[in-house]
């Protein structure tokens, strides 16, 4: 399985985790967005971002567009997305792709893939470990991109508290479906009990802004937009960046 043991220049006891930015989304906040990246380059703190950079629609998309989205947009969004994040790709962890990604590299190719070759940085495709050792203890973090959806934030619950029945980590986090979740449990072993974290991930999309999107027609709730920050440093917080 694919496996960061990060021990990186930067100290880990905080670092954020940016999902669904989409940019060049008619609704994606771009000005949060890259506040969000401003802040994290001043504050000098690692991050890793978990996929669907850019909106990326293709031909194989029952919500292609060819008057809005073809090929020439969507690489154009892709070099977009590696200027925005070139001034922080040394703080970065690890990337991921995301189900938009996935559609694209089956036609183009794996930019986020390119990405992180370019910048050095280890890329994990759609899911993998990270393993922190902080002050003599070991955090192992499970990321994937995320799958699913459903109307309600129950239903997002749900799926992130599957993660357990098969992979074994500390600490669950993904994206995908654009709803800030955060929640712990407990477990019992023979000789101690055990706390476990899960965090799913806000996105960059805002909805009910005038254009209307899937969001509208489904008539869903809109979610606030935003990453999350993750602190490892005496106890786990796991909390919305929203601002």
């Amino acid at each position: 399985m694919k496996h960061v043991k990060y021990n990186g220049a930067l100290p880990f006891e905080t670092f954020y985790v940016l999902s669904d930015t989409h940019i060049d989304h008619p609704n994606t906040d771009m000005k949060l967005l890259q506040k969000h990246i401003d802040m994290i380059r001043d504050t000098n703190k690692p991050w890793i971002h978990l996929g669907d950079w850019v909106d990326a629609i293709n031909p194989l998309d029952k919500r292609y567009d060819i008057k809005t989205i073809n090929k020439e947009t969507i690489v154009d969004s892709y070099e977009k997305a590696f200027d925005m994040f070139s001034p922080i790709s040394q703080q970065c962890v690890a990337i991921l792709r995301g189900n938009h990604g996935s559609k694209w590299s089956k036609i183009e190719g794996d930019f986020i893939k390119i990405f992180a070759k370019r910048w050095g940085i280890p890329y994990l495709g759609y899911c993998g470990f990270i393993t922190v050792s902080l002050k003599g203890t070991k955090h192992r973090i499970w990321l994937h991109h995320g799958a699913g959806g459903g109307r309600k934030r129950g239903a997002k619950t749900i799926r992130l508290s599957e993660w357990p029945l098969f992979v074994d980590a500390d600490i669950f986090l993904q994206g995908h479906t654009h709803t800030y979740v955060s929640f712990v449990d407990e477990i019992v072993t023979p000789t101690r009990k055990k706390l476990r974290w899960f965090g799913n991930t806000p996105g960059y999309i805002s909805s009910y802004t005038g254009h209307d999107d899937y969001v509208e027609e489904l008539a869903l709730q809109p979610q606030p937009a935003g990453c999350i920050r993750l602190t490892l440093d005496k106890g786990v917080k796991i909390e919305a960046v929203l601002e």
